[in-house]
């Protein structure tokens, strides 16, 4: 009962406390320099919290009386209360980078909004994929450019529809509450806006396909992920930024350094992408490598700093981590050179009947062993790690668990395998997803779960996936505890997390199984995260 009491109370004075806030904001909007002047004379003089309450609304009491007309310059009472939790957040909210809505999207008109939108992707998504170059994007935008080649409203409205999965405010949903239609209108304008382009090779229009795709990804739409990815390969390739074919090679010295810059970055990012989900798809990559080497990409990023930004607190707050984002981009086209080998090994030479199951083996052991000292060369020195660190671990993890995925599925492999090498191969697996949901939780430790990277999620389900078989192993058990609580978390923030819980809560009905969790526990430990 007194827990009863006690709530009631404090629910009672957050609500007081929230009108106070807004009949505060309503009297600024309207007093003169000289009331104004007044109320923060009383809250500079200090004293204790209830008798400055108490002065607060005197004066706007008094103001009240006296006739000043601060009804006539805002909403009603009513639709106060109804915003005072968007109008409190958005107070709080210090979004990273300041940009305009005009004129690249007719979806919204507030500048505040696409701010913290655009701030959201630059600190949680880019970092790990880096379509577009940063410096150059946020100047042009800026500047409302639309003459731009690094900067166009299909490539900005693609990145506020991914930077939507981020965001708690309302805005971002297409259809209220409806999780399937978070950033739903800005990808509708992105492509209305690539509709108007006529199919013009750019370097925008090719990174705002690269985003539309990653969202449609995220959408559980597959098939069009990968024809949108695919036209993005096909203009990259139309204006040279791949070694074949050969056309328009030519121009590329007489470019100016920025547009060098940002293609040779756009070229590698293609590369890595495409051939990620080229993998997940069971598809050749069928890519060359960009013709602009890993040197083109600016060196002057060595010095950029990351900032976890979101849309609860004043950046002050904020730590701030070097961003390491051109190591991170060598990392990444390392790890993608190994992966474009193994779909070589396994969509290509596999359909050669002379290759044998033993000597497919030894292939994919010598990729296995390549993919060990990738980990082992991608050292953690900083505390906290940056996100975009903890990835290169989660998805190169991801692709052992896929190598062996891939090796025991072809024919013979059971049958013409000794026992010992199978065992191997099972817990490379396990070992692989259980390291995944290490490092997801170490991203857990220091970081808010609800903003965990979007392309954290293929690696999550992958490893949930493996472990399912193996959950009387206590080890395989917590991880995949871990691994749920993060499926959980990007279910309600995109489609294709949903379906895959819908997948994994129909394994132990169709299995007869119960669950293995405390549902009680894990829900109190998921309201305790999202608190």
């Amino acid at each position: 009962m007194r827990r009863k009491i006690a709530a009631q109370k404090a629910q009672g004075d957050l609500e007081r406390y929230q009108k106070l806030l807004w009949d505060l904001l309503r009297y600024l909007r309207t007093a003169n320099d000289e009331k104004v002047y007044r109320v923060l004379e009383t809250i500079r003089n200090g004293g204790d919290v209830e008798n400055m309450e108490k002065d607060i609304a005197m004066i706007i009491q008094a103001a009240s009386a006296e006739g000043l007309p601060i009804e006539d310059t805002a909403m009603d009472a009513s639709e106060a209360r109804k915003d005072s939790r968007i109008s409190v957040e958005g107070l709080c909210d210090s979004p990273l980078f300041q940009v305009p809505c005009k004129p690249w999207t007719n979806v919204s008109n507030d500048d505040h909004l696409i701010s913290g939108l655009v701030s959201l992707y630059f600190t949680w998504d880019h970092p790990l994929m880096q379509v577009v170059d940063q410096e150059m994007f946020l100047r042009d935008m800026s500047a409302g450019d639309l003459s731009s080649e690094l900067c166009c409203p299909a490539l900005v409205n693609s990145i506020l529809a991914v930077a939507s999965t981020y965001s708690p405010y309302p805005e971002v949903y297409a259809v209220p509450g409806d999780v399937a239609s978070r950033g739903q209108h800005f990808f509708e304008e992105a492509e209305i806006r690539w509709k108007a382009e006529e199919g013009r090779p750019s370097l925008a229009n090719i990174q705002a396909l690269a985003l539309m795709s990653h969202y449609l990804n995220l959408q559980g739409k597959d098939n069009a992920s990968w024809l949108y990815i695919r036209q993005a390969v096909q203009l990259g390739q139309d204006i040279g930024l791949f070694n074949l074919p050969k056309s328009g090679h030519g121009n590329w010295d007489r470019l100016p350094d920025r547009i060098r810059h940002s293609s040779a970055r756009t070229a590698w990012s293609l590369f890595v992408l495409n051939s990620q989900l080229s993998l997940e798809s069971r598809k050749s990559a069928n890519l060359g490598v960009p013709r602009l080497s890993l040197d083109q990409i600016a060196h002057h990023e060595r010095d950029m700093v990351w900032v976890p930004y979101h849309s609860r607190s004043s950046d002050v707050e904020l730590l701030r981590k070097p961003a390491l984002l051109r190591d991170v981009m060598i990392r990444l086209v390392d790890l993608t050179e190994t992966v474009v080998e193994m779909q070589d090994l396994f969509f290509e030479k596999a359909f050669d009947l002379s290759m044998s199951i033993d000597e497919m083996c030894k292939e994919a052991d010598g990729l296995h062993g390549r993919l060990q000292a990738f980990l082992d060369r991608v050292v953690i020195t900083e505390t906290p790690p940056v996100p975009q660190v903890l990835f290169l671990h989660v998805k190169c993890n991801q692709v052992i668990i896929k190598l062996f995925d891939f090796l025991s599925e072809q024919r013979n492999f059971e049958t013409s395998i000794e026992p010992s090498a199978i065992e191997q191969a099972k817990m490379a697996r396990i070992r692989a997803a259980i390291q995944v949901a290490h490092y997801l939780q170490v991203y857990r430790e220091h970081y808010e779960l609800q903003l965990t990277p979007s392309l954290m999620f293929g690696p999550a389900k992958c490893s949930a996936l493996t472990l399912l078989p193996f959950l009387n192993d206590e080890l395989a058990y917590n991880a995949f505890n871990e691994l749920d609580d993060f499926l959980t978390s990007f279910s309600l923030r995109f489609p294709v997390a949903k379906a895959t819980k819908c997948e994994i809560d129909a394994f132990f009905r169709d299995s007869n199984l119960s669950s293995p969790f405390d549902f009680a526990g894990t829900a109190d430990r998921r309201n305790s995260d999202s608190s």
